[in-house]
């Protein structure tokens, strides 16, 4: 599946014409590296909890027998 969807994305972007990106509309305001609407700015920057280590998951292993 993923040589015939390559084949169509290439015959299919170009002719959507090239990429355009947009600029911010109006009335966001930027802080600490997100955009927000009038009156929602946060009055310090928001908390961003790690990630949990990872863990072995699933059970645990069994020796084989006579080994």
């Amino acid at each position: 599946a993923v040589p015939a969807w390559r084949t169509f994305l290439d015959h299919a972007l170009p002719a959507l014409g090239p990429e355009q990106w947009y600029g911010v509309p109006a009335n966001l305001y930027y802080a600490y590296g997100n955009y927000y609407l009038p009156g929602t700015v946060p009055a310090s920057p928001p908390v961003v909890n790690p990630a949990p280590a990872p863990t072995g998951g699933g059970a645990p292993r069994r020796k084989k027998k006579g080994h």
